[in-house]
C-alpha cells in the first residue's frame, strides 16, 4: 500500500461526528471544579500519608509498638494510598461510547464506587492508626475519655467525607441533567 492510497482511506474513514454543544458538556463534565477538588484532595492526601510513612517509626516510637500494629498500620497505609492513586488515575480516564449520556451515566457510577471504596479506605486507615497508637497504652479514665474523642473525631471525619462526597456526587449529576434538558433526551 502506497501513501496516497492510505491517505485517501484514511480520508473516507467515519469519524463520529459531534456537534459543538455536545463536545462542550463533554469538557464541563471533565474539568468539573468538583472534580478538581477531588483531584487536589487526593493528591494532598496521598503527599500527607507519604510523610507519615516516613517518620512515623522515629516520630511516634514504631520500634515500641507491637510488629502486629506496625503492619496493620503499614498494610492499611498501602491500601489507602493505593485505593486514592487507582481513583485518581480512574477518575483521568474515559469511557468511550458514542452516546454522550451513556458516558456520563457510567462516570456517575464510577464517582459512587470511588467514594464508597474512598470512605472504606479511610475508616480502615484511621482504625489501624489509633490501634497503633494505643497498641503499647495501658488506659486510665483520662485516657479512655481521649479514646472516646478520638472516635468520635474519626467517626465525624468519615461523616463529613460522606457528606463531601454525595455534594460532589450531586454537582457531577447536576451537570448531566442540565445535558439531558438541554438535548432532551
Amino acid at each position: 500500500m502506497n501513501i496516497e492510497q492510505l491517505k485517501t482511506e484514511w480520508q473516507q474513514f467515519p469519524s463520529p461526528h459531534k456537534s459543538k454543544k455536545q463536545l462542550w458538556s463533554m469538557t464541563r463534565i471533565i474539568n468539573h471544579p468538583d472534580l478538581y477538588r477531588i483531584r487536589v484532595q487526593f493528591v494532598m492526601e496521598v503527599i500527607a500519608i507519604s510523610l507519615f510513612c516516613f517518620i512515623y517509626y522515629d516520630a511516634f516510637d514504631g520500634q515500641n509498638k507491637p510488629l502486629w500494629a506496625n503492619v496493620l498500620l503499614l498494610c492499611s497505609i498501602t491500601i489507602y494510598l493505593v485505593q486514592r492513586i487507582m481513583a485518581w488515575f480512574y477518575l483521568r480516564s474515559t469511557y468511550h461510547n458514542q452516546n454522550l449520556k451513556a458516558n456520563l451515566n457510567h462516570f456517575v457510577k464510577r464517582l459512587r464506587w470511588i467514594s464508597l471504596l474512598s470512605l472504606s479506605t479511610y475508616i480502615l486507615f484511621m482504625t489501624a492508626v489509633v490501634t497503633f497508637f494505643l497498641s503499647s497504652i495501658i488506659f486510665t479514665p483520662t485516657k479512655l475519655t481521649g479514646l472516646i474523642l478520638i472516635i468520635i473525631a474519626t467517626a465525624w471525619g468519615g461523616f463529613s467525607s460522606l457528606k463531601l462526597w454525595r455534594k460532589r456526587i450531586t454537582g457531577i449529576q447536576a451537570v448531566l441533567r442540565g445535558y439531558e434538558e438541554e438535548f432532551h433526551t
